[in-house]
C-alpha cells in the first residue's frame, strides 16, 4: 500500500525545509511565506506550479545570500503594493 520503505523513512528524517513567515505588527498586511529547501528543483514541485515561493540552499538554512533573495523578490515588492 502506501507504507513507507526502510529507505523512504531513513530519507524523511534528513529532508528539511524552512518556512520564511512575515507580518507587520498589526496584522494587517501578511508578507507572502517563501519555502527554502535543499533541491535546485523539488521533485514534488515537477510538472506544477506552487503559489509559495521557492528558494533553494545546500543545508536548507536561511543563510545571508537566502535573506537577500526573499527580502528583494519577495519582500519589498509586496510592502511597495501595499503602502502605493
Amino acid at each position: 500500500g502506501n507504507e513507507l520503505s526502510t529507505g523512504d523513512a531513513a530519507r524523511s528524517q534528513h529532508e528539511r525545509i524552512a518556512l520564511l513567515v512575515c507580518a507587520n505588527a498589526t496584522g494587517s498586511h501578511k508578507i507572502p511565506c517563501a519555502m527554502v529547501g535543499r533541491a535546485v528543483q523539488p521533485a514534488s514541485a515537477q510538472g506544477c506550479e506552487w503559489a509559495t515561493p521557492y528558494l533553494c540552499q545546500k543545508q536548507a538554512c536561511v543563510d545571508g545570500t537566502v535573506l537577500r533573495r526573499w527580502f528583494e523578490g519577495i519582500f519589498v515588492q509586496s510592502v511597495r503594493q501595499f503602502t502605493s
